[in-house]
């Protein structure tokens, strides 16, 4: 009986590994299969699905200049805001930095002028209307497939459930947030930084 019970026991430990591993092998296949539909130029380092949200990590800089790369505020007015009536004021001003703050009724902007640098970079943002355009030409109002096509060279299969893309750079601590409507419309981004200034 004891002799019985010790094969069971081991019968079932040997299961149990078994669907662990089986089960690491489809996630890791799953990994694999969003990667080979990744474009190259967008630098994908890690692709993960958790629920209703796509991971995608890259070491793009262009998630540094969402709206292109610019020396200075004044720069950033007279070529990207001169169409766009949008409230600009500076929110605060250290040694070798100056924050602007862009609103309107719905969205908030900020970036940061370093004077040391001379670059202009993104603080934060919540954007919820298609007053600003991003990278690669992406704005609200786009379908989800449409924003996957920024990233792929194809839409993988099996994403119909995303409701949130969130890309992260494998650089630096910098986050957006793409989130989409039930009619699979781009409706939000949130942009997300670890910016700290002393």
């Amino acid at each position: 009986m004891k002799l019985l019970a010790f094969f069971i026991l081991l019968y079932g430990c040997t299961q149990s590994n078994s669907l662990k591993i089986h089960s690491n092998e489809v996630s890791q296949i799953t990994q694999d299969s969003l990667m080979q539909y990744a474009k190259k130029e967008f630098e994908i380092i890690e692709l993960e699905q958790k629920g209703d949200t796509l991971l995608i990590v890259s070491t793009n800089k262009v998630l540094f200049y969402p709206f292109g790369k610019y020396a200075n505020f004044k720069e950033f007015k007279d070529v990207y805001l001169i169409k766009r009536d949008l409230k600009v004021r500076i929110d605060s001003s250290f040694n070798i930095f100056r924050i602007f703050s862009i609103e309107d009724e719905k969205t908030n902007v900020k970036l940061i002028e370093n004077t040391e640098t001379e670059r202009l970079e993104l603080f934060k943002a919540d954007i919820r209307d298609d007053s600003f355009e991003l990278f690669y030409g992406i704005r609200l109002g786009m379908k989800k497939d449409e924003v996957f096509l920024k990233f792929f060279i194809k839409t993988p299969p099996g994403l119909n459930h995303i409701r949130t893309i969130k890309i992260a750079s494998g650089l630096e601590g910098i986050w957006y947030y793409f989130n989409f409507s039930t009619k699979e419309q781009l409706e939000n981004i949130k942009i997300e930084s670890d910016y700290v200034l002393d």
